[in-house]
């Protein structure tokens, strides 16, 4: 059983957002984090979190680093489709049909160093991705904190009763004070949830954008968008997701433009 303080888990999983900056014009926002693999990695994710200050939001590879986990040298399977999408939005990646070897490498290449530069930094950054669930897992199937040795959390089913309005609330909390100019919600699967957060902050209800895997919500303040998880997203063909990623990036790029809304990709 993995040993861990019961109010100091309490804190975390009310607490913790995920990593950047709020202050940030884009948000990305998930269901939970993959991972979880390791039985001891929620006891070393919550020990990590609460020696550096128990802070709201963290940066992101300083944070890993510290339960020796490095995503400086390899595209993460999540981030790395989400950059590609943020960088496209803003013309730096443009979907070919027939991508050559070396427009293929160049732009693996551009969206390893924006994940290993730019992507969750704090202080100093202009990005912010958070979780729903602060709990990684590697699956919606498997469950991170199965091996809690607190009765309320070692199933998923528990946790979400506990603390998912909880949770919802605070993060919808967060974009009311911040006003992000983008939110991007990825994961169908917590639509329900997503659209709980539009309600709330008065936003239009989600509609169909012109690319199929897009849709789109607006509000005075924020402008919001709905794509699937990246992991589920799998276009048939050589290149095809890449190309697919890239084609919502422009799509999500025009129609913000469209609304005024300046955004660009997050800096550095």
């Amino acid at each position: 059983m993995i040993q861990i303080d019961e109010q100091l888990t309490r804190n975390y999983i009310r607490t913790f957002l995920g990593y950047g900056t709020l202050e940030s014009k884009v948000w990305l926002i998930g269901p939970e984090q993959g991972g979880g693999k390791r039985a001891s990695e929620f006891r070393d994710r919550v020990t990590a979190w609460a020696n550096r200050g128990q802070k709201e939001i963290e940066d992101l590879h300083s944070y890993h680093s510290a339960i020796n986990l490095d995503w400086t040298g390899s595209i993460q399977s999540t981030w790395g489709p989400l950059i590609r999408i943020m960088l496209a939005s803003d013309g730096k990646l443009a979907p070919q049909n027939s991508p050559s070897p070396i427009s293929s490498e160049f732009e693996r290449k551009q969206v390893l160093a924006f994940q290993r530069d730019c992507f969750g930094k704090n202080p100093g950054g202009d990005s912010c991705i958070l979780d729903l669930i602060p709990i990684a897992s590697p699956s919606t199937k498997d469950w991170g904190a199965k091996n809690s040795d607190h009765e309320w959390l070692d199933t998923r089913a528990k946790y979400e009763q506990a603390f998912l309005h909880e949770r919802t609330e605070l993060i919808q909390a967060k974009i009311k004070q911040y006003k992000p100019q983008l939110v991007v919600f990825f994961g169908l699967g917590r639509k329900p949830e997503w659209q709980k957060m539009l309600d709330v902050l008065g936003a239009d209800a989600f509609e169909p954008s012109e690319h199929p895997r897009l849709s789109c919500a607006n509000s005075d303040h924020t402008f919001f968008a709905l794509i699937p998880h990246p992991e589920g997203l799998r276009p048939k063909g050589k290149g095809a997701k890449n190309r697919c990623l890239a084609e919502i990036g422009r799509e999500l790029g025009r129609t913000t433009h469209k609304l005024g809304f300046m955004l660009g990709a997050p800096r550095c």
